[in-house]
Formats: structure tokens, sequence, C-alpha cells
């Protein structure tokens, strides 16, 4: 058992990086010890969106969301779902008095911080505007 053990003791150590990593076979585990991690099959999903997305033409959308109020009612929503989808939950109201207040809540700070920081960088509407300007280095990033 101790042997087992010790080879197992090994490999996880390789895997985190605090091990030689010269033990590792898998393509994934040795990306991971290096800090590269990464999902062969996401990765297809996304070269398959990709080349759909490519292939399609999309209307022009107008923006609507003209006045200040409509904005940061669109900001605070996008920074509510958008940290609610990766885990982060709330209240409505909890995470209306963190925006309004502008400060995190003590019981939730990092959480908090999520939703404020999301919400303070969607509701520039300078910020929000310079995507365009990006958008190539967007595709050759995701490349």
């Amino acid at each position: 058992m101790h042997k087992e053990f010790t080879r197992l003791n090994k490999l996880i150590g390789a895997i985190l990086s605090t091990k030689s990593s010269d033990l590792l076979k898998s393509p994934l585990a040795i990306a991971r010890a290096f800090g590269h991690p990464y999902d062969p099959q996401r990765i297809s999903l996304f070269e398959k969106l990709f080349v759909e997305l490519q292939q399609r033409t999309f209307p022009s959308v107008p923006e609507l969301n003209t006045s200040v109020k409509a904005f940061r009612n669109f900001a605070f929503y996008e920074a509510y779902f958008s940290n609610y989808i990766e885990g982060t939950k709330f209240k409505v109201a909890d995470a209306r008095q963190i925006i309004e207040r502008g400060k995190p809540m003590a019981s939730r700070d990092e959480d908090s911080h999520d939703v404020l920081g999301t919400y303070q960088l969607v509701s520039n509407q300078g910020e929000m505007r310079t995507g365009g300007r990006f958008f190539q280095a967007l595709i050759f990033i995701a490349r």
C-alpha cells in the first residue's frame, strides 16, 4: 500500500506542479501541470460555434438604452445575471443595495465585489463602447 501511495502522491504532485511532471503521460494532465488546462471537447464545441457564427449575417440591432436610467437598469441586470449564472446568487434587493451603496456586503465580501465590479464595468458607457474597436483582437486571441 505504501508503494501505491507514493505513486499517487507523485502523480498528484505532478498535476499540481509541486513535483516533477516527468511521469505524466496524458496531454490534459501535462497541460494542467504547466498551468494551461484545457477541455478538448469545449475547444471542439467552440470551433463549431465559431464556424457557424462566421457563416451567418446578423441584423444590426439599434441601441435602446439611450437614456441614463435605461442604461443603468440594463447594466444592473447584466451584472446581476452574469454573476448569477456563475454561481454568485443574491436576492435582487441585496444586489441593488450593493450597487446603490457602491460597497460590498460585509457578510459576502468576495461575492459582492464580483457583482459590484461587473456593474462598474458594464455601467460605464465609454468602456462598453470600446468592444467594437477590439473585435479583431478578440478574434485573434480566441484562435
